[in-house]
């Protein structure tokens, strides 16, 4: 299902798997059990790639910390 998300939106996977469309200023995906408690993955993501991440939990919290564009999110 594709999503689109603004900012720092928060937003969840229904699937194992999420991709991630390209920014202009890059962000650090995060993620949440709880949509309270917040933990980096990985290394920060640049601007102008695309990220595709596999083996999440459906139903988990996530945010793109730093991302200031409106963009689309497969989940």
């Amino acid at each position: 299902m594709k999503k689109t998300i603004k900012a720092e939106e928060v937003f969840t996977s229904n699937s194992d798997s999420i991709a991630i469309g390209s920014t202009t200023n890059g962000y650090i995906l995060s993620y949440s059990v709880d949509n309270k408690t917040w933990t980096s993955h990985g290394e920060p993501v640049p601007a102008g790639e695309n990220c595709v991440v596999n083996g999440v939990v459906a139903g988990m919290y996530f945010k793109l910390v730093g991302n200031t564009d409106e963009i689309t999110v497969i989940v």
